[in-house]
C-alpha cells in the first residue's frame, strides 16, 4: 500500500473517532440532596400557567398553624397539609423525585387558606416528577394535565 493511500485510510478511520470523542459531554454530577434533608420547608409560592400565587405563610401560620410543610428523611417524607399531618414514602434518583401514597390524620378544617386547599396540595405532591434548589429554596416540579407544569416553591423554616 502506498504512503498516500495509507494516510487516507488512517484519516478516514481516525477523524470520525476524534469527532465522536470530542462531541461527548462530560457527565453532569447528580444534585446534592443533603441540603434538602437538613431542613424543614414551608410552601411559599405556587407557579402555574404563567402566574405566581404567593402564600403569606407567616400570616397563615398565625391563623391556621404551619399550613403546608415538608421534611425529608431517608425514604419517608413528613409534613403538615393544612390542617392534617402526613407521612409517606418517596423515591429520588438524581433530580427525579416522586411521592408514594401518603397517610394523614383526619382533622376537620373550619378554615382553609384561599390560595390552596389540602386536597390540591396532596395532588401536587402526587404529581411531582423532579426537584431543584434555587437561591436556597426547594422547588418541586409537577406534571399536570395536558403537559402543564406547576412549580411548588418551599423556603426553609
Amino acid at each position: 500500500m502506498k504512503a498516500g493511500t495509507m494516510l487516507t485510510v488512517l484519516v478516514g478511520i481516525l477523524l470520525p473517532l476524534t469527532v465522536a470523542c470530542q462531541s461527548k459531554k462530560a457527565p453532569v454530577p447528580p444534585p446534592d440532596f443533603s441540603p434538602v434533608m437538613e431542613s424543614e420547608w414551608v410552601l411559599s409560592e405556587i407557579r402555574a400557567s404563567g402566574r405566581t400565587i404567593v402564600l403569606d405563610w407567616e400570616h397563615n401560620d398565625e391563623v391556621f398553624g404551619e399550613i403546608f410543610t415538608i421534611r425529608f428523611e431517608e425514604t419517608t417524607v413528613f409534613g403538615i397539609g393544612a390542617p392534617n399531618s402526613y407521612r409517606g414514602p418517596y423515591t429520588r434518583e438524581d433530580d427525579r423525585l416522586s411521592f408514594g401514597p401518603a397517610a394523614s390524620t383526619l382533622m376537620a378544617a373550619f378554615l382553609e387558606p384561599e390560595e390552596l386547599t389540602e386536597y390540591e396540595f396532596f395532588g401536587y405532591l402526587a404529581a411531582t416528577v423532579s426537584w431543584d434548589l434555587e437561591d436556597g429554596n426547594l422547588l418541586l416540579y409537577t406534571s399536570g394535565e395536558g403537559g402543564g407544569e406547576t412549580v411548588l416553591v418551599f423556603v426553609p423554616l
